[in-house]
């Protein structure tokens, strides 16, 4: 099982015992203060042999045995590390500190996302393959930009060690100690980058260990973009006490604690849908039409701006209501493991500079279920978003992504769809861009109904 990813991973390993008050302690101090206890005074013959309220020698008060500490078994019980399962989690990781502009490696922490997965098979012969995706889940700013900045690793849950391969894609086979035991491990790391059929920054480890070795885990933490600090982690065993993470968290994952939340489907977003935007066949019922490939005009937008020295003045946009040709193509390729993807491109003239003026176009476009009727625009461009569409009582899972490219000749506009090889219903739709920021953000990084895509004068024409 081998994929691809980012940036690698480490392990560490310590042993802590902390002796606490036992049993026979507690009886011996029980006995000596039996020993120690007030006997009652005897009365002499001349006095009441009674004895007031006020002169009563006390009962003797019974001693309570101290309770035992419990004695920390592994090295992340010593050291206060909670040991996660699977599913989505936060931490205080690095992110690109983008007001420092000296520095283009600057960062600084905030809080991130991560996600863990994890299965196990038995291979019959003594072995078992422990099968474990650690994700980063890319940091959006608010203007649609993103990154992510993360390492992982291998780690022995009881002693704390460490481990990351030098190179990815190959197995490397290795030895851990732990106290009176030796086991051989052979760990295989891949990674994948984030894309625009991606959504994720993930390093997928494939480890082969003895089939009663139960310690298995991994870490996660934040990567400052210092290369020796992720290079100084590979090919020996580390303690994880000594693998360098700054201020960032430090995150592990039990193998034990992610099986017993597995299996794990996790979806960026819940399932949308619901009247009347489920309605079958939302295109028909509303009489939408739908183009095929080729060169199109339509009624568009085209906006003017000035340019005072070099710089153009964005703000001060003028926008027409015009005529504007364009070109659209569409691609589908099957993928081999039941999804396929679908790219839509919209091609445009470029941009006319003329003496203090720029005139380009300013569309609007963006992906469309036709049996829906429901809309979608990624909050950040390259990279893939994931939507968890419902087909009356059907979840199809979709991710969704734009990219912009921009030449002398041409600027073009690509949608990547991935989804099931049979999902028949996407479309794509072009319409104007007045440039007004409040409509147009309106349905970044939100599922809408197509009606609700605002394009004043425009036309919306539906491509697929």
């Amino acid at each position: 099982m081998k994929y691809k990813g980012l940036y690698v991973l480490a392990l560490v390993m310590m042993l802590g015992v902390a002796a606490g008050c036992g049993k026979d302690a507690a009886d011996d101090a029980l006995e000596e203060s039996k020993n120690k206890q007030v006997t009652e005074a005897v009365v002499p013959d001349n006095t009441p042999s009674e004895t007031s309220a006020e002169t009563a020698t006390p009962l003797p008060t019974a001693t309570t045995a101290p309770t035992a500490t419990p004695v920390p078994q592994t090295y992340m019980e010593k050291n206060n590390i909670e040991v996660r399962g699977a599913g989505r989690h936060t931490y205080q990781g690095f992110i690109r500190d983008r007001e420092n502009t000296l520095d283009k490696n600057a960062t600084k922490i905030e809080e991130c996302e991560c996600l863990f997965e994890v299965w196990e098979e038995d291979n019959g012969d003594g072995t078992k393959t422990i099968y474990a995706n650690i994700s980063g889940i890319p940091y959006v700013y608010e203007d649609g930009d993103w990154c992510v900045s993360v390492m992982t690793g291998f780690v022995d849950i009881k002693t704390g060690k460490s481990y990351v391969p030098y190179d990815a894609e190959c197995p490397d086979t290795t030895y851990l100690k732990q106290e009176e035991d030796d086991y051989e491990i052979t760990v295989i790391l891949s990674m994948q980058h984030p894309s625009e059929i991606y959504p994720y920054c993930t390093d997928r480890y494939m480890v082969v260990c003895p089939s009663d070795y139960e310690d298995a885990g991994f870490y996660l933490t934040g990567y400052n973009r210092n290369w020796d600090t992720y290079m100084e982690r590979t090919e020996e065993w580390r303690l994880l006490n000594y693998v360098r993470h700054g201020l960032s968290d430090m995150v592990v994952f039990g193998v034990k604690e992610g099986l017993a939340t597995m299996p794990l489907q996790e979806p960026a977003k819940e399932p949308v849908g619901g009247e009347p935007q489920t309605t079958e066949g939302y295109f028909e019922k509303n009489q939408l039409t739908v183009q095929e490939e080729g060169k199109f005009a339509y009624l568009g937008t085209v906006a003017t701006y000035e340019i005072n020295d070099g710089v153009i003045n964005i703000e001060d946009a003028i926008v027409e209501t015009k005529e504007v040709e364009s070109e659209f193509c569409v691609t589908e390729e099957l993928q081999g493991d039941g999804t396929k993807i679908i790219r839509g491109k919209f091609t445009f003239m470029p941009d006319i500079v003329t003496e203090g003026r720029l005139e380009g176009g300013s569309s609007l476009t963006g992906f469309v279920d036709k049996k829906t009727g429901l809309s979608y625009r990624p909050f950040a461009l390259y990279l893939a978003e994931q939507v968890m569409l419902e087909q009356d009582g059907r979840v199809v899972p979709l991710t969704v992504a734009c990219e912009l490219a921009e030449s002398e000749e041409e600027v073009t506009v690509t949608w990547t769809v991935v989804c099931p090889e049979d999902y028949e219903d996407a479309a794509f739709y072009i319409t104007g861009n007045y440039l007004d920021k409040e409509v147009s953000q309106k349905t970044l990084g939100k599922v809408v109904p197509i009606d609700e895509v605002e394009h004043g004068e425009s036309d919306l024409l539906f491509f697929e």
